[in-house]
């Protein structure tokens, strides 16, 4: 029997659980109430691998998630998990509805849909879209609908009213599957290479050094495949960055380190998302 145990964003019937299946499916499954519980869990070994969703096609990137890998210098990205995201509305009655549930992303995911078809329902965000499923399906009043998956609606035997009214029928959810860098049990890629994606976080003291390292992709002929920043809460207006590319060599990679303030190699892992001509 496979030991190895995969955190995710619970309760079962999530994209988190979706992700843990596609990535590890004779692992041991593990739900979690919170993305930070997930990373926690991570830290402290209580599970081997975690999933995160760190990035939506139509809703951009999940801002929390990388709160949580913001000066994070244990965790490790393995790989990235694609996974097709099609939502439905579970509950009881669309006539009796006053309040529609669900993951935040998931507003974001179905903004055109919920405006032309539910102007008059509140939106209440709650923890995941599993969980959403679970309280309209026990509001017997018929008050209270979910934004969910078909996924969850068949692990739970849920009524599902309207099938794919996500805004974008391409839509995906891209997770990382991640590790600890002192895990004893999972083996970790020890340097990046040209044809993988590498994941880096990283602080400068000054924009100029930022022009700097992009001069130095560039003449590389590396590539951008994604770039996000948070608020370094060290200084207003400095920030850590999160860049991923392609094209990355371990002796590029040496030199960027040496111009950052603070410099965290976060992976390297098959690129499944962007073509690099």
């Amino acid at each position: 029997m496979n030991s190895v145990k995969v955190g995710f964003l619970g309760p079962k019937g999530t994209f988190s659980n979706k992700a843990a299946l596609l990535a590890k499916p004779d692992a041991i499954h593990i739900s979690l109430p919170t993305l930070a519980a997930v990373v926690e869990a991570i830290e402290s070994h209580q599970v081997n691998l975690g999933l995160l969703p760190i990035e939506n096609s139509t809703n951009g990137s999940v801002i929390p998630a990388y709160d949580l890998l913001k000066y994070n210098k244990d965790i490790v990205v393995l790989d990235e998990i694609l996974v097709p995201v099609h939502h439905c509305i579970v509950g009881h009655s669309l006539n009796n509805a006053n309040r529609l549930l669900s993951h935040p992303q998931a507003f974001g995911q179905c903004t055109k849909w919920i405006k032309d078809n539910l102007p008059g329902v509140t939106a209440v965000p709650v923890n995941s879209t599993s969980h959403a499923a679970e309280i309209a399906s026990n509001d017997q009043t018929g008050s209270t609908l979910a934004i969910s998956s078909q996924f969850c609606a068949d692990a739970y035997n849920y009524k599902v009213l309207v099938k794919d009214v996500e805004d974008d029928q391409n839509n995906c959810t891209r997770f990382l599957l991640l590790t600890s860098r002192v895990s004893n049990t999972i083996p970790i890629a020890p340097e990046c290479t040209r044809e993988k994606k590498t994941f880096l976080q990283f602080t400068v003291s000054h924009t100029k050094k930022l022009n700097y390292i992009f001069q130095m992709l560039l003449q590389e002929n590396s590539a951008f495949t994604n770039l996000v920043t948070r608020p370094s809460c060290q200084n207003p207006w400095t920030y850590v960055y999160f860049i991923e590319c392609v094209g990355l060599s371990q002796t590029l990679l040496l030199r960027i380190e040496s111009v950052c303030d603070e410099f965290s190699f976060m992976g390297s892992y098959e690129n499944k998302t962007t073509k690099v001509v």
